[in-house]
């Protein structure tokens, strides 16, 4: 599994580590107890990231409101987000994807009624982020080394805001892209990426009840 995978690297500058050993507690409550796996938690980031991934190809690729619509299996959610992206990109001027893609993890979380406070300017802060994620993914399709990649990715946001895209957390994420060997284990880097910077205290108690051999 994944998760096991990144036990190996040094991931300090996604969650910090555990200070201390902690024992077991008798009782651990089952994952789908924490926030981050809530199930309803999960469908929310799944709708956050397949709006964030529609949105990055209108704004920075130029896709289609029509080929974009094309897409065999789109659901009904899904050709909504597309409708109103591309009403709001020319009615609006919408080119501010990461946000888009945070309102409508929000507009999920309080469909379901998430315990979650908004926080509207970090969540877009953490799916830009995801942009680091998917551009490494990008050069390692391409056949670029890792070195070569992790090089790419640093300057491509050298004239971001500072803090946006820390280089410290692109040197951290690029192994975890190049040792994904499924789609699967590509979302799950999503993920881990997306969740340790958004609720870290959440994912970090998910997974010491989850990993209690590790602390």
């Amino acid at each position: 599994m994944l998760f096991r995978t990144l036990l190996l690297l040094p991931v300090g500058a996604l969650v910090a580590a555990c200070a201390t050993t902690q024992p077991k507690p008798p009782e651990t409550p089952p994952p789908t107890e924490y926030l981050v796996r809530k199930p309803a938690f999960s469908a929310c980031e799944l709708d956050a990231f397949i709006s964030l991934g529609a949105a990055r190809n209108a704004v920075l690729f130029h896709d289609t409101r029509e080929s974009l619509l094309a897409v065999k299996g789109n659901s009904a959610f899904q050709i909504g987000m597309i409708n109103e992206l591309f009403d709001r990109m020319r009615d609006q001027g919408l080119r501010d994807y990461p946000m888009f893609a945070a309102e409508k993890f929000y507009q999920c979380a309080e469909r379901k009624t998430l315990p979650v406070t908004k926080n509207m300017n970090g969540a877009a802060i953490c799916f830009a982020r995801q942009d680091i994620v998917f551009f490494l993914n990008a050069r390692k399709t391409q056949g670029r080394s890792q070195a070569e990649a992790t090089a790419m990715v640093k300057k491509m946001f050298l004239g971001a805001p500072a803090g946006t895209y820390p280089e410290a957390l692109i040197e951290q994420t690029a192994p975890m892209v190049y040792r994904a060997s499924s789609d699967e284990d590509f979302y799950e880097v999503r993920r881990l990426a997306f969740e340790t910077c958004l609720f870290p205290e959440d994912w970090k108690a998910w997974w010491n009840s989850s990993h209690p051999e590790v602390h």
